[in-house]
């Protein structure tokens, strides 16, 4: 298993480093790295969790959490965006996805519209509120946040709301 875990995460970190080197986005993926993310993502390795993350924000990916240790400190600056056909004038990330102690949300219209960011809970109730009223960089504490799922909505007027789920880990 060790040898596998060497494996796996030597292939990440090299993914990880030659995007990085060619001004890639992580969002872009050709098959073969597809193939071999969901390889490593179904593997029992620590590196899995690393890859899930990676595919379920690249492409929407889902998969069940298997371990409560997951370590986020390597996953500085990796976000997930808000996926949406219906509002293409608006860029929304969040990152880190999964968090522990706070999330930043980069805002950016192309129209100059005031919009509201919510946040519930697995069981509906909404835990965070606020409106986005200029473009730019939002920070949310969730430190005092159970663990789990949450569901961030961002609303505007006339337009689709954009939903996006989101993994608090402690």
């Amino acid at each position: 298993m060790d040898k596998d875990e060497d494996i796996y995460f030597d292939y990440l970190h090299r993914l990880l480093l030659q995007k990085k080197q060619n001004n890639q986005d992580i969002y872009t993926l050709s098959p073969t790295e597809e193939a071999m993310l969901l390889n490593i993502a179904n593997s029992r390795t620590a590196t899995a969790h690393k890859a899930q993350a990676w595919l379920y924000a690249a492409k929407g990916y889902e998969f069940e959490i298997t371990d409560g240790d997951i370590k986020l400190e390597d996953w500085t600056g990796i976000s997930t965006s808000f996926k949406t056909n219906t509002t293409p004038n608006t860029l929304a990330v969040l990152y880190p996805n999964p968090a522990q102690n706070q999330l930043m949300l980069y805002y950016q219209p192309t129209e100059q519209a005031e919009a509201s960011l919510s946040i519930k809970n697995f069981a509906g109730s909404t835990i965070y509120q606020t409106t986005l009223s200029t473009a730019g960089s939002y920070r949310i504490n969730t430190s005092t946040w159970a663990a789990g799922m949450y569901f961030c909505e961002i609303s505007q007027p006339n337009a689709a709301p954009i939903t996006q789920k989101v993994l608090i880990v402690k």
